[in-house]
């Protein structure tokens, strides 16, 4: 695989020409994503085909189906992304084999216990900063 900076960045609403794939089940047509990115995959690596290419032509996702890899060179979690939602969940659900039955409450609830069983009464000293990626 090689990846090469572009003489032009890609930033902005796009829309993707999308192939055949798991990650795009149920979806057909040309696809409203986000890019930003300055980066682009040039070559592939072996096993890998190109399942989105953008307007402007650059590589927009690729997969490995045999080996469950996928890559994807725009934003699927955000709102401008008009399927992104349903990308994530073709995702999590038909290719990750998730089932959906976490709740926020039941990790919470999993997490103070394993807490209480480890530290019992000593004293905890915790530090969270920022956002969702600082408190994994």
């Amino acid at each position: 695989m090689a990846v090469e900076k572009k003489e032009h960045r890609e930033d902005g609403v796009d829309s993707l020409t999308i192939s055949p794939s798991s990650l795009f089940e149920g979806l057909s047509g040309p696809q409203r994503v986000l890019l930003t990115h300055g980066d682009s995959i040039t070559t592939l690596a072996p096993d890998f085909v190109v399942s989105a290419i953008s307007s402007g032509n650059i590589i927009s996702a690729i997969e490995c189906q045999e080996r469950k890899l996928y890559g994807l060179q725009f934003h699927p979690e955000v709102d401008l992304t008009a399927n992104g939602k349903h990308i994530l969940r073709n995702f999590l659900y038909n290719i990750a084999g998730l089932r959906g039955g976490y709740t926020l409450e039941d990790r919470e609830e999993r997490a103070i216990h394993h807490i209480r069983q480890v530290v019992g009464a000593k004293k905890v000293l915790v530090l969270v900063s920022g956002g969702v990626d600082s408190a994994v």
